[in-house]
């Protein structure tokens, strides 16, 4: 047997240099790594699944005090800054932003949710003015400091006029598994506890307002406007 750090370090110099690895590495949850082709099981997916276990979904709403057509949600998403983020909930730690060589863009996220450490990079799907889309495939839930599980955690954002000053923003988020025994220890600790007074919930609904209220700020200080026609 080689040692394992030397054969992980052949299989970042293949890939760099495209060059084949012979040999079979197992990761955590079976991603097999073979004369340099990635063949998952598990993780690297880009369409989703195949079969997928919804975990949970939570939904909340914000006032925005800014009009409408000064709000770009699309462009929102991929240009939060850590700090930006970080102030937006308390288990929010740090965010950065990124660009995939489709031209597609990335928002990564760390943040704390019912005790869980999550890592997400959240994929640019749809991203317009009044609607944002991203989606985040291989989010890693840390569930103590050696045992993760991958999820897929939709994060969507509306946001529709209420009257000439005034915006209404949408929080929308939704998990989903592949990982059975992970969503039935969900399911079980949730049993009991009614929708709205979850972790996942009780997250949601701190951060939306944040959200919205950072959204307002920029938007009305025209940072989606000309400045000839900047709000305020």
């Amino acid at each position: 047997m080689r040692d394992g750090d030397a054969l992980v370090s052949d299989v970042l110099i293949a890939l760099l240099m495209r060059r084949p690895v012979y040999g079979i590495i197992y990761g955590p949850f079976g991603t097999k790594l073979l004369d340099g082709v990635l063949r998952d099981e598990y993780a690297f997916r880009t369409k989703g699944y195949e079969t997928m276990i919804h975990v949970g979904q939570a939904t909340a709403k914000s006032v925005i005090s800014a009009p409408l057509e000064a709000i770009d949600l699309g462009d929102w998403m991929f240009t939060l800054t850590s700090e930006e983020y970080a102030a937006c909930a308390r288990g929010h730690q740090s965010a950065a932003q990124g660009t995939l060589p489709s031209g597609k863009r990335v928002s990564m996220n760390v943040e704390v949710v019912g005790g869980f450490f999550m890592v997400q990079h959240y994929v640019e799907k749809t991203a317009e003015r009044d609607h944002v889309v991203g989606v985040s495939p291989n989010t890693v839930m840390w569930l103590d400091d050696k045992v993760f599980v991958l999820a897929q955690i939709t994060w969507e954002l509306k946001v529709a006029r209420v009257d000439d000053g005034t915006s209404e923003l949408t929080c929308n988020v939704v998990v989903e598994t592949d990982n059975e025994a992970f969503a039935a220890r969900v399911a079980e600790i949730n049993r009991d506890i009614p929708p709205e007074d979850t972790a996942f919930q009780q997250h949601i609904d701190e951060e939306t307002p944040l959200f919205g209220a950072d959204i307002g700020r920029k938007a009305l200080r025209g940072v989606w406007t000309p400045k000839s026609k900047a709000v305020g």
